[in-house]
């Protein structure tokens, strides 16, 4: 059973519950990532570095990060590579972002009309392909 953890955007929480779901009932352990304190006025190196810290007693498979919580994902796997193994960066605001917060090795995937809030509308493709990817 992949171990997965998901780190939101900025108030999109409550939409990725459905595909969070699926994740699960397709046999993953998945959390959704609540970040302390997600308002905003945190620096993101701020929050990385609490995910990393969060992470490192229970190491998962996979560390998917969205919209803006690309760059906490981001950041937490740069401060702390052995924390996961691997991490997928779903409609980054930024898109090298991986690149900008120091993790040098990435390969970009587009997913043929996947927009921005994919997990939302498409639930079922969004835990298939992180299930093949964890």
């Amino acid at each position: 059973m992949p171990r997965i953890v998901v780190v939101p955007g900025l108030a999109v929480r409550r939409y990725l519950e459905p595909a969070v779901d699926r994740l699960r009932s397709q046999g993953a352990d998945v959390r959704l990532y609540r970040p302390p304190a997600w308002s905003g006025r945190e620096s993101v190196e701020q929050l990385s570095r609490e995910l990393a810290d969060d992470l490192s007693g229970a190491p998962v498979d996979l560390l998917v990060g969205l919209s803006v919580g690309t760059y906490v994902a981001a950041g937490a796997a740069a401060v702390a590579p052995a924390n996961q193994r691997a991490i997928v960066l779903v409609s980054p605001v930024e898109a090298n972002s991986w690149r900008a917060l120091g993790l040098a090795d990435g390969q970009r995937v587009t997913i043929p009309r996947a927009g921005h809030s994919w997990p939302y509308h498409d639930p079922g493709g969004f835990a298939r392909t992180m299930l093949g990817l964890a």
